[in-house]
């Protein structure tokens, strides 16, 4: 099986392409919006809450999140955290804008900000006042299509410098986040699959 990405009515689509006997010219397409596959909104997805606290332990930030991009709603939601509460998050996304976020998205590059104040995409940010976030290094999620949708970023209370070893690690973390994308996709189609039989 391989996993593919596409656009559906607005929406980010996971294709999951099954060969049909041993060639690969004819395939039958499965495809899954990120609802589909939970992942954004319901319970959040346990890998990724691993992926938070690791990129929280490993770069020695108090915060870590990974974002999701909803097409359909234009909005970036938050699927997974780490070193702060649920409560946060649900009080401030009816307004909340990511701003900094949707520029990793958009420029499908890291951005490390050694210190938030006067930096752009950060004043009046109500997300990062909550946490009294004064640094921030953030990564881009790619799904299996290297189309960025989301991004993995920790934040730190004080102002600091962002080495190049840290920001090669969150790559390095971001990309798990990908494969897990494609995993939940591709396990769904097995589950689709053994339906049949």
């Amino acid at each position: 099986m391989e996993a593919r990405q596409g656009t559906i009515a607005g929406s980010r689509a996971i294709l999951v392409l099954v060969a049909q006997g041993d060639e690969d010219v004819s395939a039958e397409a499965f495809s899954y919006d990120f609802e589909d596959l939970g992942l954004l909104s319901g319970p959040p997805d346990p890998v990724l809450q691993t992926i938070a606290r690791l990129a929280s332990d490993l770069l020695g930030a108090p915060f870590a999140k990974v974002s999701l991009e909803d097409m359909a709603r234009d909005k970036i939601k938050i699927r997974a955290i780490h070193g702060f509460e649920q409560a946060i998050v649900d009080k401030l996304e009816p307004t909340l804008d990511l701003p900094v976020c949707r520029t990793i998205i958009q420029g499908r590059r890291i951005v490390a900000l050694d210190d938030l104040r006067g930096a752009d995409n950060t004043a009046d940010n109500s997300f990062l006042e909550a946490l009294g976030a004064q640094s921030y290094l953030g990564a881009p999620v790619f799904d299996p299509a290297d189309t960025a949708v989301g991004t993995l970023c920790v934040l730190g209370t004080t102002a600091r410098i962002w080495s190049e070893r840290q920001k090669e690690q969150i790559v390095d973390l971001a990309s798990l986040i990908t494969e897990r994308i494609t995993l939940r996709a591709t396990l769904a189609t097995v589950r689709l699959l053994s339906e049949r039989n």
